[in-house]
């Protein structure tokens, strides 16, 4: 018997299926996500999945096409914003988590006496593809939080001297510079207190201080809008001259906004740093 293949179905579940490869990719490297990129990065690869098979691709021309597609969907997902090694890395990630969510497919299909090809049919089980999305999202979080760092060391260098402080990394911060967008990284005020420096003090208070700040510290620094418990408040951050982060083995230099605080508590740590910044 002839399989008939329909366009639409298939082009609706490659389209779901890169659609959370993307997501989950995205996710993991805690790269921000433009929703309307991801769609139309998507729409690419469900484009591609129905030409495929219309065009019959196989072998070596079906792994080199599929491999540029894949890029490109990461390119498009992530504006192109980042170095080439790091969409490749991406790319793989991506190539990695597809084949997580097809394996989830096959085998929840198998369980139903179905086989992957039945997708591809007009009576597709849909929620199949739903139930493999969820536990592939699930297997995914777990992974990156089992191997995600909780903690790191940062070595901030403003103000004439350098500090080191011990910053919780946490996945729930995504404050950053409106205007820049670089990431904001949060800090005792005690970090600096020793210097009984006014410009320390005056950088933990809110807008209205802006204007007294020294002309240096006044040219460094960003307003930072917050919302916390009590409300939106908007805070004043500053560049530093230099912030190094100490992962296991690894420093490195990283481009961030520092508002330091006078009354936060950081569950025993110096700060709290995005978990973006650390990937």
């Amino acid at each position: 018997m002839k399989t008939v293949v329909y366009a639409d179905v298939l082009f609706l579940i490659n389209f779901g299926m890169d659609l959370i490869s993307i997501w989950l990719t995205l996710y993991i490297f805690s790269v921000r996500i433009n929703y309307l990129k991801l769609f139309a990065a998507a729409v690419a690869g469900g484009a591609y999945g129905v030409a495929a098979v219309l065009f019959d691709l196989s072998g070596f021309l079906s792994l080199a096409s599929s491999a540029g597609v894949s890029f490109i969907m990461i390119l498009i997902a992530s504006s192109g914003s980042a170095k080439l090694s790091v969409h490749i890395k991406h790319t793989i990630v991506m190539w990695g988590i597809g084949t997580l969510l097809g394996g989830a497919v096959t085998a929840i299909c198998s369980l139903g006496g179905n086989s992957y090809s039945d997708l591809r049919t007009h009576n597709a089980p849909f929620f199949v593809l739903a139930l493999a999305a969820a536990l592939s999202v699930g297997v995914v979080r777990l992974i990156s939080v089992i191997s995600s760092v909780k903690q790191c060391d940062a070595t901030v260098t403003s103000f004439g001297v350098s500090r080191t402080a011990s910053l919780l990394v946490d996945s729930g911060c995504l404050v950053r510079e409106p205007i820049s967008g670089r990431p904001v990284v949060f800090i005792k005020k005690e970090v600096f207190g020793d210097l009984n420096n006014k410009d320390v003090e005056l950088l933990c208070g809110g807008a209205e201080n802006l204007e007294k700040l020294s002309p240096d510290t006044k040219r460094r620094s960003r307003l930072i809008g917050v919302t916390r418990g009590n409300g939106e408040a908007l805070l004043i951050g500053f560049i530093p001259d230099d912030l190094l982060l100490h992962i296991k083995k690894e420093t490195k230099s990283v481009g961030c906004i520092v508002v330091l605080e006078d009354v936060r508590d950081y569950d025993g740590y110096d700060g709290i740093i995005p978990s973006s910044v650390i990937k």
